[in-house]
């Protein structure tokens, strides 16, 4: 599915230096989810004007991934419809779905 925003995304990136920094003191790498926990909550009240976050995602290889918090809705983001919207059975999507589990390590049946 690919979609547009109505309006710009305010996010607080959290791929560079500064996340690392944040990380370690505040201790979110020991593997606490209490304390992960904690440190999201604080950014949320920290910065009440951002719609989320931007983060690189482990489970991709670092690439980029955004979350975004419930208030990021207050105004309309989201158009009544994507831009595309295709079922995954759809032999359109084939080829790009082959070169994604490749590129992921995974096996497409």
């Amino acid at each position: 599915m690919i979609f547009n925003t109505l309006r710009p995304l305010l996010l607080l990136d959290l791929t560079g230096d500064c996340a690392t920094r944040l990380g370690a003191s505040m201790a979110i790498h020991s593997g606490s989810r209490m304390r992960a926990r904690d440190w999201a909550r604080d950014l949320y009240e920290a910065f009440p004007a951002v719609d989320g976050v931007r983060y690189a995602s482990p489970m991709h290889g670092g690439a980029p991934a955004l979350a975004l918090h419930e208030r990021a809705l207050r105004a309309p983001m989201f158009p009544p419809h994507p831009e595309f919207h295709r079922a995954l059975a759809d032999d359109v999507l084939l080829d790009p779905l082959k070169h994604a589990a490749q590129a992921l390590g995974y096996a497409l049946r």
